[in-house]
């Protein structure tokens, strides 16, 4: 989708979100929900080796966070209590890095901010539908090409000066793939279709039963096999799936009401069920395929098991670096601070 996509290039440009989690935990950057903030657009938010992080620029960044959270009926200031803290902290996280990606001499070029322009403008078909969308997030064409400016910047850093000095090899990943079995592990699951006849508490003894002996009836029609078990269930379905033949797809044990679980997984393949009775109302069950238990063999693993360990020490080596930038930088909060003791605790 056009939004979906843009909220994407949108987010990316106004805020480097870092994939270690333990750097924000326990951060005392920040208020806490119910203080009372000042959204004075020019006022400073933060300053950062001399560099402010005006209000307007937090304001900006927590609105994108809200739109994509769908919250964006929700008052500003109450969004600023709720989110002012983690989104500063990561604007400030993002300015370090920039920093730094300056100093080591790395700028994105006009033409990569050009196309990434381009490719995000190119999703509308009118010219001020596009200028509507950044507008509601806070955004001008210009305030939109500098974002992507600096988050360009900073992908470049980390790519040169992290990223391609780390290198996982197979002989690493198999190693990892011994040591922890349980990691390849596809559980096992079942495919099933029902046909649902609706009834609830609410209802009186003599609905109930109603329901339940029409339920019967078309077991007993399904077991038969003179009519197909998908257009029974297309026929007297009660459930959203009806239209589709009952058709639920796989699931994993949990994966349903607990009664409607149990019973599919203790049927063999092409067993109809006897009415199994969850909060829904009485389900007429049929397992259409099942699927072992099993390990995901090495070589089917492999590649993603590479990438996924590469990702992790690169995201090891980022955090390693905002700790570094953070201990020799002058950062001063002009937010209302948080009393420590009504934070939480790390984890």
């Amino acid at each position: 989708m056009k939004t979906t996509r843009l909220l994407a290039a949108l987010l990316i440009a106004s805020l480097f979100i870092i994939l270690i989690t333990s750097c924000e935990k326990g951060s005392d950057v920040g208020a806490k929900p119910g203080d009372e903030i000042p959204s004075k657009p020019d006022a400073p938010a933060a300053i950062v080796n001399g560099t402010t992080i005006s209000m307007a620029d937090l304001e900006t960044a927590i609105q994108n966070v809200a739109l994509g959270m769908g919250l964006a009926q929700t008052p500003m200031n109450e969004l600023m209590g709720n989110f002012a803290s983690n989104v500063l902290g990561q604007l400030i996280t993002g300015e370090l890095l920039y920093q730094e990606a300056i100093r080591e001499g790395f700028i994105a070029s006009a033409e990569d901010i050009e196309k990434a322009f381009t490719d995000i403008s190119s999703q509308y078909n009118k010219p001020e539908e596009f200028q509507a969308v950044i507008k509601k997030r806070g955004y001008d064409e210009e305030t939109l090409r500098k974002n992507i400016s600096r988050q360009f910047t900073i992908q470049q850093f980390i790519a040169e000066t992290i990223a391609r000095k780390v290198n996982v090899t197979e002989t690493e990943a198999r190693e990892f793939y011994d040591q922890n079995p349980d990691n390849f592990i596809t559980p096992e699951e079942v495919r099933a279709s029902h046909i649902l006849i609706k009834s609830s508490e609410s209802d009186d003894e003599k609905i109930r039963k109603e329901a339940e002996k029409k339920a019967l009836e078309l077991a007993a029609t399904a077991r038969k096999g003179e009519t197909n078990f998908s257009e029974l269930a297309r026929m007297h379905s009660e459930g959203p799936t009806g239209p589709n033949g009952g058709d639920l797809g796989f699931f994993e044990r949990g994966g349903m009401l607990k009664p409607f679980s149990n019973a599919a997984f203790s049927m063999k393949k092409g067993e109809i069920s006897d009415p199994v009775l969850t909060t829904y109302g009485y389900h007429v069950i049929k397992v259409t395929d099942r699927k072992e238990k099993s390990t995901v063999p090495f070589e089917e693993t492999s590649e993603r098991l590479i990438t996924t360990l590469r990702n992790g020490r690169i995201n090891e080596l980022i955090g390693t670096k905002i700790r570094e930038l953070s201990s020799r930088a002058e950062v001063e909060i002009k937010l209302p601070q948080s009393n420590p003791s009504e934070q939480s605790a790390p984890q």
